[in-house]
């Protein structure tokens, strides 16, 4: 699990998605169009990120301020990659 200790009075999430392989045949890199790309408001940036996979799926995390963007060469049924994020909103918060 990623961790972090955020700054105070900010709006800081954690993020975990998983990507999976649910079908009967393998999804190679070369049958995909292109990469699996998230990407977050403006005003968000991704401070900390971790992947991993249940199998030793050949994966690559590139992480842009507000985005990522997810590869692999293949996943093979039931094999999965989780991907944890802790992102935080720049949009100056103001306290009381």
């Amino acid at each position: 699990m990623v961790n972090y200790d955020p700054p105070q009075n900010t709006n800081v999430y954690y993020l975990k998605a998983v990507v999976g392989n649910t079908g009967n045949i393998d999804i190679e890199k070369s049958t995909i169009h292109k990469s699996l790309k998230v990407k977050f408001p403006d005003d968000f940036v991704i401070v900390k990120e971790k992947h991993y996979s249940n199998y030793e799926v050949d994966s690559d995390l590139k992480v842009e301020d507000n985005s990522f963007i997810l590869d692999w060469n293949l996943l093979k049924p039931t094999e999965i990659v989780y991907v944890e994020l802790i992102i935080e909103n720049q949009t100056k918060i103001y306290t009381t």
